[in-house]
């Protein structure tokens, strides 16, 4: 995970111009309230285009056994007139990774999505934003859910007389739902 959004990072970089670009570097106040640390940054490509690329990790959020990390790109496209102004679209995927415990069942898997965005950013002076956002996409998960209080080998290896076979996912699904949701501070470097 570490190498794929280091290459991804670098790719990034190697797309734009030499000359002076903007970029600005941002936190999702949604998630830092809910005890997963956000952070992201925003690379403009021309008058109308960005990219941004934004992570999460959580431990405990929310003070529940909830263990999260995300990597989440976007492709912006503005009708401001400028980037990191005002309205825009784009598209945007994520990857993470989970371990969840809800009622007495752990959920612990991964999860892949993409979809369509849309957002405000409102700038409060020259360097300080803020940016509204919400996507719609489609998730697929693939995970291993098992109640929290017996063992994990017994939901997850049959046993035979000879040998034994370990089941690697016992659920998978696809599912519409929101993959970038939140209210974000930016600030532009430069």
């Amino acid at each position: 995970m570490k190498k794929l959004l280091l290459i991804l990072i670098l790719a990034s970089l190697s797309f734009t111009k030499g000359s002076a670009q903007i970029i600005s570097v941002n936190t999702n106040a949604m998630l830092d309230a809910m005890q997963a640390p956000a952070f992201g940054f925003e690379l403009v490509f021309n008058k109308r285009s960005t990219l941004a690329v934004d992570g999460f990790w959580g431990n405990k959020i929310m003070g529940k056994n909830w263990k999260i990390l995300a990597f989440q790109p976007e492709w912006r496209l503005y009708f401001g007139g400028r980037p990191l102004f005002h309205h825009y679209v784009g598209a945007v995927g994520i990857l993470a990774k989970y371990d969840i415990e809800v009622f007495d069942k752990r959920y612990d898997g991964h999860a892949m999505g993409f979809g369509m965005s849309y957002g405000y950013v409102w700038p409060v002076t020259k360097r300080l934003l803020i940016d509204f956002h919400t996507s719609l996409g489609y998730l697929a998960r693939d995970e291993r859910n098992y109640m929290v209080h017996t063992p994990y080998e017994q939901h997850t290896q049959i046993e035979h007389e000879d040998y034994q076979i370990e089941i690697p996912t016992n659920s998978r699904a696809t599912m519409l739902c929101p993959i970038k949701l939140g209210v974000s501070v930016a600030y532009i470097i430069k």
